[in-house]
């Protein structure tokens, strides 16, 4: 994996996350400028995830799935104050198993 797949990889997880936080804002507290800045992310990250499924399927698909779960879950414990359950924790663990288990195989393709 080169590195700009790898930053296109990472700046997909970071604006779908941008983009899920503002849009639990505008739930919270109605402000349609949090909405704006929500639907401008959601935007942003699909035109850098269609560059990620350009390069290859499979494991762009992963890695930005599992990558927006475990960010997203630790977003809602320190942002949001939620608590993260066990089962949850399970979840994130197996998330990054699964992202180590793709680059691990993408690398011994290359």
């Amino acid at each position: 994996m080169d590195f700009y797949l790898a930053l296109r990889i990472i700046g997909c997880i970071m604006l779908f996350a941008f983009g899920g936080v503002y849009l639990k804002r505008f739930t919270d507290f109605g402000v349609p400028a949090d909405l704006a800045i929500s639907l401008a992310a959601y935007l942003l990250a699909n035109l850098a995830f269609l560059e990620v499924l350009r390069r290859g399927l499979g494991f762009g698909m992963v890695v930005s799935s599992m990558g927006q779960l475990c960010l997203m879950v630790l977003v809602g414990a320190f942002v949001f104050g939620e608590r993260i359950r066990p089962m949850q924790g399970l979840g994130v663990a197996l998330a990054l198993l699964a992202m180590a288990a793709f680059a691990y195989d993408a690398g011994a393709q290359s």
